[in-house]
């Protein structure tokens, strides 16, 4: 299987789109997403575009902290009598989604397996975090977050970040990341960058 993982999108639809593009370009069977979709200060337009684009391709992901906010400020929405397809997407989305694959198991969280906020993973030292690992029963733990692309070994597993796919959406911000994770021959992982309206280039 080679799975596309993206996250921290921040409402970027044309990265999106882009990640898109490039993942079934290089062959990926799907697509994977960590949360930040959208944050509470996404253009609404931009936040629906997001949305319907991960509805449509059935795209698997987890719930983050911005979407929890856009959450909130959608229901707001709702309670003023206004519809909103972007809440009816976010409340589908778990706090995590475990996946197996073989003998891997992959866990996919938004900031860790405890809950939204950064604990710090990617300092802890080899034998902390391989026990850690070991403690979520994950061969691969997949995080955002952080914005930090990471591919980290310990004990036999794995600590993953895509770094952010949505940067977030500036002007001048027109590199993002995701990553390609290739578990047919073993284990493989390819950090992509994107440049918008660029052609991509692996790291």
């Amino acid at each position: 299987m080679r799975l596309a993982v993206l996250a921290d999108l921040h409402g970027n639809l044309r990265a999106l789109e882009a990640i898109l593009r490039d993942a079934e370009r290089r062959g990926a069977d799907g697509v994977v997403h960590l949360g930040d979709l959208v944050d509470a200060h996404t253009d609404p337009r931009a936040a629906a575009g997001v949305a319907r684009a991960l509805e449509e391709r059935g795209v698997p992901g987890v719930l983050g902290e911005g979407d929890l906010a856009r959450l909130v400020e959608e229901q707001a929405r709702v309670s003023e009598g206004q519809n909103s397809p972007v809440e009816a997407f976010l409340r589908t989305l778990p706090a995590q989604l475990a996946v197996e694959e073989g003998s891997l198991r992959l866990l996919f969280v938004h900031a860790s397996p405890e809950g939204l906020e950064d604990v710090g993973l990617a300092d802890l030292p080899d034998d902390d975090l391989s026990r850690y690992l070991e403690r979520c029963g994950a061969d691969v733990l997949a995080v955002g977050h952080t914005h930090r692309a990471l591919a980290r070994h310990a004990g036999g597993r794995l600590l993953l970040n895509p770094g952010s796919a949505g940067c977030p959406p500036r002007p001048e911000c027109a590199s993002v990341s995701y990553v390609l994770l290739d578990t047919s021959g073993g284990l493989a992982v390819s950090h992509v960058r994107l440049e918008i309206g660029v052609e991509s280039r692996e790291l």
